[in-house]
């Protein structure tokens, strides 16, 4: 039985999940990044810019989830961290959803092989700290600490380099898990608070 991670009610969470190659090391490492927003009944929604199945082409995509799996099955990569932004002020859904995806409409018309020459840059993860900050102006995020609040460029940094740092030990215990011909859906994500 896979695990079940368990969040919290009325919060948002940014989850990374490990994008497999050939040559899965943690040096080589890369990671999708989503969102995860409950409600305070603890119903919970994923947000991410997604390939859209079967075409190629990428989209924002979001979807309800029944239960939140750390490894859902063996086909599908695990999520290595779970990391909770406190001073979450949750806007209506339709509201959330739709500046999710004026988000990711900057980019509309744009196929994501061409977005990447335009911008090697952009991706899953630069899409999530574009829409933190969005979050921010529009309120729904509050920066409490006295230096973030006056240098947000600086908060942002250390919130995705935090990630990073807790994504890269907590893929190396899931991929020792699959060296040592472990059952992965028994893996334990890393849970956080940003």
């Amino acid at each position: 039985m896979a695990t079940v991670v368990k969040l919290e009610p009325s919060s948002l969470y940014i989850a990374t999940q490990i994008i497999t190659n050939d040559d899965d090391t943690v040096e080589t490492a890369a990671w999708h990044w989503s969102f995860f927003v409950t409600d305070p009944s603890c119903r919970t929604s994923q947000h991410h810019w997604n390939v859209i199945p079967g075409t190629g082409d990428e989209s924002y995509q979001h979807r309800s989830v029944s239960r939140v799996l750390a490894k859902i099955d063996a086909e599908h990569s695990a999520y290595v961290v779970f990391c909770k932004l406190p001073g979450w002020n949750a806007p209506e859904m339709h509201t959330f959803e739709s500046t999710l995806d004026g988000l990711y409409k900057k980019y509309e018309g744009i196929h994501y092989s061409r977005l990447r020459l335009l911008d090697p840059m952009r991706s899953c993860r630069t899409w999530i700290v574009d829409a933190l900050r969005s979050f921010v102006a529009h309120g729904w995020l509050v920066l409490d600490h006295e230096l973030w609040s006056s240098v947000e460029d600086g908060w942002f940094l250390a919130a995705d380099q935090k990630m990073k740092d807790l994504s890269a030990p907590a893929t190396q215990r899931y991929l020792k898990m699959e060296d040592d011909w472990l059952d992965t859906t028994k893996f334990k994500p890393t849970i956080g608070i940003l």
